[in-house]
């Protein structure tokens, strides 16, 4: 979206630049203004400078906005492309080798997951750090209980103080936990409460939950 209307309005602007200054430059060499008018003589010095302020004008009006496009907050980013650039921002870490290996795959499900959930993108600045791992053929409950093979294992460490977040989730100074996996059960894992709200997730004080997505299909195939 920002790119289009980054390169409409610089397209825009520039094509009305060279056309304006295609038929200033003609009228001109006529010895007319742009309207037909007679330029006296005495005047030619100070229009043929209007006219070269005019073009330069255009092309500068074209460059800013579409930079302010761009950078506009009154056009926001899709919910993958603002995931992607918040990841980026928090310096999302790689546990080990094979993770470090496949990152691109991994930041992608990561930034799928961070899209999907309101809660996060809303509290994003409350994150202190957050790593990730994948796992290869890791037998732990929710590769038993949903048929996974890789998994994902996301941790996302709440700041001591100083966030926003509701009191009642408690969740400063904790470190949430997020299990995230394909296969014939796609979806995201967690038992904390704290991890629970601060994802969406259906919440229950004694168990863990599961919130099902689609969109993490894929990630038994990450590296084949």
């Amino acid at each position: 979206m920002k790119f289009l209307l980054s390169f409409a309005a610089i397209f825009l602007f520039f094509l009305v630049a060279i056309i304006s200054g295609v038929i200033m430059y003609m009228r001109f060499s006529q010895g007319k203004y742009v309207f037909g008018k007679e330029i006296p003589e005495e005047k030619k010095t100070v229009v043929k400078y209007r006219y070269i302020y005019t073009v330069l004008a255009l092309f500068g009006l074209g460059i800013y906005f579409g930079i302010f496009f761009d950078y506009s907050p009154f056009f926001p980013e899709r919910p993958q492309q603002q995931a992607a650039s918040q990841q980026q921002k928090a310096g999302l870490a790689y546990s080990d080798n094979y993770t470090l290996e496949h990152k691109d795959e991994v930041l992608q499900y990561v930034n799928l997951f961070v899209a999907s959930r309101p809660s996060i993108q809303k509290y994003f600045d409350a994150i202190e750090w957050s790593e990730a791992i994948l796992y290869n053929e890791f037998y732990n409950y929710p590769a038993e209980e949903y048929g996974w093979i890789k998994q994902i294992y996301l941790q996302i460490k709440i700041k001591d103080e100083g966030t926003n977040l509701p009191p009642e989730w408690m969740a400063e100074r904790n470190v949430l936990h997020y299990y995230l996996g394909g296969g014939t059960n796609p979806g995201v894992y967690a038992q904390k409460i704290q991890s629970q709200y601060f994802a969406d997730m259906p919440i229950d004080e004694g168990t863990d939950t599961f919130l099902s997505m689609p969109e993490m299909a894929g990630i038994d195939l990450i590296g084949e």
